[in-house]
């Protein structure tokens, strides 16, 4: 297959597919709609036999543009509040640590991994130097791969979602900046989670996740 056959039969409808999710998402209000919603309309796609592929070109060009608009948000301010996240930091350490050891213990008893294998599947962290050390360690590739991409997948899908029930702001748009029509403002579309989240409503009071206006409300 040639270059621009990759491009014609690949990689457009990679980029019409992700495109679409993404005005999907913003269409019903999900939250961080340009991440989440081509994230899973592409994996969707590639579940059902789409062949997905992104030039590499292409891939650093974005990957620089959101490093960069990462790196545009550390202000003095930021460097300031950095005083207190010591204790933050270690509880992270430790979480990280417990999470390690049993997603491993989980791969080997559960799944049959080998030792190096459910190490490098439970490590979190950058996908392809994982994939790189599993290759230098000789574990078994594809299981790692398989793991790690579930991962950053569901961070992808869950993470956002979570910081808007709980919260964030910025992360659902506005409805002013693109429309009146927002059909998860109605009652019968809004989406409250269980009890787990700590989000339910009683008779004397509720706390529910308001997509109408991105944010979450307390009603007395």
């Amino acid at each position: 297959m040639t270059g621009t056959d990759r491009l014609l039969t690949e990689t457009v409808p990679t980029l019409l597919i992700g495109g679409a999710g993404a005005a999907i998402f913003l269409a019903v209000g999900f939250p961080a709609a340009v991440l989440t919603g081509p994230a899973a309309a592409v994996s969707f796609a590639t579940l059902i036999g789409l062949r997905s592929h992104v030039p590499t070109r292409l891939r650093d060009a974005v990957f620089l543009v959101i490093g960069v608009s990462i790196g545009s948000t550390v202000t003095p301010d930021v460097i300031a509040t950095a005083l207190a996240w010591p204790i933050s930091l270690v509880v992270l350490t430790v979480t990280l640590l417990l999470i390690l050891v049993i997603v491993r213990s989980v791969l080997m008893r559960g799944f049959g991994y080998d030792r190096t294998t459910a190490m490098l599947a439970a490590t979190p962290g950058h996908l392809s130097y994982v994939l790189g050390l599993s290759t230098d360690l000789k574990a078994d590739i594809p299981s790692v791969a398989l793991v790690q991409s579930v991962r950053v997948l569901l961070l992808t899908l869950l993470v956002p979602l979570l910081i808007a029930f709980l919260g964030g702001r910025g992360l659902i748009p506005s409805a002013r900046s693109w429309g009146d029509f927002r059909p998860l403002r109605r009652p019968r579309f809004r989406i409250r989670l269980a009890a787990g989240a700590g989000f339910q409503e009683t008779q004397g009071s509720s706390t529910a996740a308001s997509w109408g206006d991105g944010s979450v409300c307390h009603r007395p």
